[in-house]
Order: C-alpha cells, then sequence, then structure tokens
C-alpha cells in the first residue's frame, strides 16, 4: 500500500508538476525521477522474493503477478542504467495508484468483512481507479506518438523493447484483466448480499404470517 501511494505521488507529480523533464523527454532526469526509481526497484526485488518464497512454501504461482514483477525490475533497472526515458517511466508509475484499494480490499477479506459495506465501497472505488490507469496509459501513448523521432534517435533498442513491450502488455492484457476481476470479485459480493437481504425478508415475512 505505501508502495503504491508513493508511486502514484511520484506519478502524479511528474505529469502535472515537473515542468523540468518536459525539455527532452527521451534524455531529461530529475532526482525526484531517480528516487522514485531506486525505490520502485527496491520494492519489485522484494515482491519477486516473496512471491519466490509462496510459491515454494504453498506451492501457488501466479504467472501474471511474477511476469509483472519480474518486466518492471528489469525494466526500471535499465531505464536507470541507460538514463534514458526517465519522464514517461516514472508517469507511468501513477498507475499503481490501484495498489491501495488493493492492499485495503485484501485486508478487509483477511478480517472477515468481504460481506460489509467498507469493503463493498472500497471495491467499487477499487474499479473506477482502473479507468484512471487507463488514462496513464493512453497518456504514455499519446506523448510517446509526439515525441517518437527523438525516443527513437538515443533509446536504445533493448530499453524500447522493455518499455514499450511492457506497455503493450499492460494496455492489452494486464489492466483490462485485473479490471475484469476486480469488477467479478464486486458482482459476487453484491449478489450474495442481495440474496442475503432477500432471505432476510422473506423470514421476516414468514414469522409475521405464523
Amino acid at each position: 500500500m505505501f508502495f503504491g501511494t508513493v508511486s502514484t505521488v511520484a506519478g502524479v507529480w511528474t505529469i502535472f508538476w515537473d515542468d523540468s523533464v518536459k525539455t527532452d523527454i527521451a534524455m531529461a532526469t530529475t532526482p525526484t525521477g531517480r528516487f522514485a526509481l531506486l525505490f520502485s526497484v527496491g520494492f519489485s526485488i522484494f515482491e519477486l522474493m516473496q512471491l519466490a518464497t509462496m510459491s515454494l512454501t504453498r506451492r501457488v504461482f501466479y504467472p501474471i503477478v511474477f511476469l509483472h514483477h519480474t518486466w518492471l525490475t528489469a525494466l526500471l533497472t535499465q531505464v536507470m542504467w541507460c538514463d534514458r526515458l526517465q519522464y514517461l517511466t516514472v508517469a507511468g508509475l501513477a498507475m499503481e495508484i490501484i495498489l491501495p484499494c488493493d492492499r485495503i480490499s485484501w485486508l478487509l477479506l483477511k478480517a472477515g468483512m468481504r460481506n460489509t459495506r467498507v469493503w463493498e465501497w472500497n471495491q467499487l472505488f477499487l474499479i473506477h481507479t482502473f479507468s484512471l490507469r487507463n488514462m496513464v496509459e493512453c497518456y504514455m501513448w499519446f506523448h510517446t506518438y509526439r515525441n517518437w523521432r527523438r525516443i527513437w534517435s538515443v533509446t536504445p533498442l533493448h530499453l524500447l523493447c522493455l518499455v514499450y513491450g511492457g506497455l503493450v502488455l499492460t494496455t492489452f492484457w494486464m489492466t483490462p484483466f485485473w479490471w475484469i476481476e476486480s469488477i467479478r470479485r464486486y458482482s459476487v459480493t453484491f449478489n450474495a448480499r442481495r440474496q442475503m437481504n432477500l432471505r432476510a425478508k422473506n423470514n421476516v415475512s414468514d414469522e409475521k404470517t405464523q
């Protein structure tokens, strides 16, 4: 949850207020951007270690999450190493806006509060954050289109493949998949709550008739 908050703040700051990096979208760097990248690399490595431990101990494997963190770690490391595309990469961290709501949802689930209004409202807000994630993806594609010649001329091919391969995966697979999963979880809970309310009303009406 903390990583999601920090990444969202860094991404939003870069998009709306950090004008210094917009002078050269392919080459410009800032101390804030470097901090955000280092912080994100550390978190991604931690998540990979946690996933590996979980896979070995519980024999449960989440391929899409593993792919996401592996790709993200390689991408962020190469962005720092090559000193290219920092602006778009840090702006893309705003896509982690879904993480705080997702972690709150998980905590409420573990606390046995899945059938509460709090979980339902949080899940509904999580679904809407995917729309904001889509907006960040469109923002990155738009600035790529506007600055493609400059990006192509100064960026190594392997970094282009990592950044835009990851953006393609995120835009057309990961975000839609997680969005649909969130809607499915919400609809299951909503329908279960509705059935519980109907049963309660039926029980009350039966007691009155008796």
